[in-house]
């Protein structure tokens, strides 16, 4: 299993559990290396002072993988592999849409994303 931290306003995990979030993995001590992990579980609310969900990928074991704990590497999550990104193209969003609710730091902004309905 791999445990990632992911920032609260990139993903918004429940309702999410029934669906496979395939994840690309490169471990620091495999290089050139890459494995495909899937969604397990995460945590039910974000953790206040990152703003972050903590998920756990699953992934089969490769035969070399190094038999200590604390192994680094990263993980990389395709967002357009989710199901409400179904059919829809990526847009952009203009720099004066952006705001940054309950004094969070500048470099911390929020698009409200809506749909015409």
């Amino acid at each position: 299993m791999w445990s990632s931290a992911f920032p609260e306003k990139s993903v918004h995990l429940p309702g999410y559990p029934q669906y496979r979030l395939p994840s690309v993995v490169r471990i620091n001590t495999l290089p050139g290396r890459e494995f495909t992990a899937e969604y397990k579980e995460h945590t039910g609310s974000s953790d206040n002072s990152t703003l972050t969900w903590q998920i756990v990928l699953t992934m089969p074991r490769p035969d070399d993988f190094p038999a200590v704990g604390g192994v680094s590497g990263t993980v990389t999550v395709n967002l357009g592999n989710l199901p409400a990104s179904a059919g829809r193209k990526p847009s952009l969003c203009q720099r004066r849409r952006w705001f940054n609710p309950d004094n969070r730091p500048k470099n911390e902004p929020v698009v409200w994303v809506g749909e015409r309905r």
